[in-house]
């Protein structure tokens, strides 16, 4: 059954009662405060706030309302797999000790049961969300009351862990922990068929302006042992395949004990690695990654700049670590580590200039990996987002754009000029950031002085209303073939690090 169908027939029912319950509740409440409060106060009785009896009172009667069956046996008869009518076994007894997760409460001691094939030994387990459940791993049940209220919670930016605290206070039941709860929805959200039919109302599928940014919370700890790619991989990946392999790897988070003997892990490599980007976005279902070359290819003369980038930021990050840090970090890159702070940090930002210690400290202070590269609009919408495997580079952010349908007209990033001369490099029969490789006006010493007192003027018509000119090569919505990579104000100093332009 359809999660949509359930969603409008299953719940009309409770959702009738709990509706019945709240005006039950207000009406207790108001008749209560009428009956002891003066005539002039009784307009203010209409909205008056439950008791904590009254909150009780309310959780319990739903609670009752609502009935689990306690044996929960597949319902197919007949195996779906072999030729012919092969009758399946009687259900076999997997638990007895499984438990149902649900808003309100947990139910404990439910029996899941199995079925298999005498011919092809498939095994067929209960999984029938006509009744209002999602089975997990036979031990842990969720209710889809409790998978859309997960739905929506992460949908206004409340972490699944925050949700799980939510439901214990509110219950006052000890829930399993919210990494079971987390792998429990994502098995739900990963069997569940969703169409993809959303982009910013104000930008649309293809926005004209875009900003680009890093975000670490999301990194690896140990990626040493990536092996290269094999020797005919040119970067291209099919992102449908990909993100597949990974819904299938939740999905076989329920039928193992451990990660470990998840059939359908996907580890990371180089050459099956793909960054999320809407269909309505890119232009095929093959999109780029290149991050092998960030270790299996040498930088060209005008790509060295990237390692300074990375320097200059990885520096900032480490003016910010404590003593102990920095004396760790200093012992394992050979170096002294005693003095005191400003020694320590002089050592190892001379040490930076070698790539062991460089290396050394990205892996400690940055982790192993690059974190999320993130492409949004203006209006915060994200379309396109990447796990980088390795530091951060403006090849990631390259790959994305070369793999939108139609690139942006004005790209905002940290390290403009490394990513438009980088971007240049890859496409030089048809360079995407031009005019004057990025930048709003060729560098012209009378350009630069103008721009340094503050009084050059750049006009961009064209992203108020659409060039009228004909543009083969013009965005959708602007009209303009025109490409520029432009700093944020926070950022413009890069300039000063040979980033700039």
């Amino acid at each position: 059954m359809k999660i949509s169908q359930f969603t409008d027939v299953g719940f009309s029912a409770e959702l009738h009662c709990v509706n019945s319950i709240i005006t039950v509740c207000t009406t207790t409440v108001t008749t209560s405060v009428r009956a002891r409060a003066p005539a002039a106060s009784i307009t203010l009785s209409h909205t008056p706030s439950p008791s904590p009896r009254i909150r009780s009172i309310f959780v319990r009667t739903i609670t009752r309302k609502r009935e689990y069956p306690r044996h929960l046996i597949p319902e197919e008869t007949i195996c779906q797999r072999c030729p012919g009518i092969v009758p399946l076994s009687d259900p076999f007894l997997i638990t007895t000790k499984g438990k149902i997760l649900t808003n309100c409460r947990i139910i404990e001691d439910i029996s899941t049961y199995c079925k298999h094939c005498p011919e092809c030994g498939m095994l067929y387990r209960y999984q029938e969300w006509n009744e209002g459940l999602h089975n997990y791993n036979d031990q842990i049940i969720l209710d889809l009351a409790l998978c859309l209220t997960l739905r929506n919670l992460l949908q206004v930016h409340t972490a699944v862990s925050r949700a799980v605290e939510y439901l214990e206070l509110t219950t006052g039941v000890k829930f399993p922990p919210s990494d079971t709860v987390l792998h429990g929805y994502l098995h739900f959200e990963a069997l569940t068929a969703h169409e993809y039919k959303y982009s910013c109302v104000t930008c649309g599928d293809n926005p004209p302006v875009v900003v680009m940014d890093l975000h670490k919370n999301g990194v690896f700890h140990s990626l040493n042992d990536i092996e290269g790619p094999p020797t005919n991989f040119n970067g291209e990946v099919d992102v449908e395949r990909f993100w597949e392999a990974l819904s299938m790897e939740m999905v076989g988070r329920g039928f193992v004990t451990s990660s470990r003997n998840n059939p359908f892990t996907v580890t990371p490599s180089y050459h099956f690695w793909a960054p999320w980007i809407g269909p309505t976005t890119r232009h095929s279902k093959v999109v780029l990654n290149t991050e092998f070359k960030k270790v299996h290819q040498p930088k060209t003369k005008k790509e060295v700049a990237e390692i300074c980038v990375s320097e200059g930021r990885l520096r900032d990050e480490l003016f910010k670590q404590k003593v102990p840090i920095l004396r760790k970090l200093c012992r394992e890159c050979g170096l002294d580590s005693e003095g005191s702070r400003s020694n320590l940090l002089v050592r190892l930002s001379n040490g930076m200039k070698s790539r062991e210690t460089y290396d050394k400290i990205h892996e400690k202070i940055w982790a192993a990996s690059g974190g999320w590269a993130v492409i949004m609009c203006p209006c915060g919408i994200v379309y396109s987002v990447k796990c980088n495997l390795r530091a951060e580079s403006p090849s990631d952010f390259t790959d994305m754009l070369l793999s939108w349908t139609h690139m942006p007209n004005v790209v905002l990033y940290d390290f403009a000029q490394s990513l438009a001369t980088h971007t240049n490099l890859r496409v030089p029969e048809a360079m995407p950031f031009r005019p004057h490789e990025g930048c709003l006006m060729a560098p012209t010493a009378e350009n630069i002085k103008l721009a340094q007192e503050g009084k050059l003027r750049v006009s961009l018509p064209w992203l108020e209303r659409m060039e009228v000119k004909e543009n083969a090569n013009g965005h959708p919505i602007t009209g303009s073939s025109d490409h520029y990579a432009l700093y944020d104000r926070c950022h413009e100093d890069n300039i000063k690090d040979g980033a700039g332009g």
